[in-house]
């Protein structure tokens, strides 16, 4: 059976790590990609593969994803969107011109939503990132020393109950 290999765009922090390692511990191989500097210096260790391409360059990052037989990718860490509109920084590669100037404004999220488009365009799917961190997440329960009053209690159930 073929391993399943996951591309993982990576920002700023140590989730990137953790997503790839748990993404490894499922059998995955790992192709990684820096899209903004200070990436977490344990990723390119953790991956299969790692490069460092900016997310002004999603040609770039496309074609790299193609080269590496990559059809599943997730996007965790931190990119912020002063990275593609800082004076100074990198200039944009047409695609990214492209996704830049089809957005109705330049929020985070929308441009993030952009570019899962221009991916799945390219038959990249983009998985939801909160499947690779679920066993770092702690189960239910109390989780400090001091448990709950029972007031406090009747309060979260409470709580709970109108979310349903």
């Amino acid at each position: 059976m073929e391993t399943e290999t996951l591309g993982l765009l990576s920002g700023i922090g140590h989730l990137p790590v953790d997503v790839a390692k748990s993404a490894k511990e499922r059998g995955c191989r790992i192709v990684a990609i820096g899209v903004v500097p200070d990436i977490d210096p344990e990723l390119p260790e953790v991956a299969d593969v790692y490069y460092d391409i900016h997310i002004g360059k999603i040609g770039k990052i496309i074609s790299t994803l193609k080269k590496n037989n990559v059809k599943i990718v997730t996007m965790i860490g931190k990119v912020t969107k002063e990275i593609l509109y800082k004076k100074g920084a990198i200039i944009p590669d047409m695609r990214a011109l492209k996704i830049l100037s089809s957005v109705p404004d330049r929020k985070d999220d929308t441009i993030m939503n952009a570019i899962v488009k221009e991916l799945e365009s390219e038959e990249i799917f983009v998985m939801d990132q909160t499947y690779l961190i679920k066993p770092l997440m702690p189960g239910p329960g109390v989780l400090t020393k001091r448990q709950p009053t029972p007031e406090e209690l009747a309060k979260a159930m409470d709580m709970s109950v109108e979310r349903v």
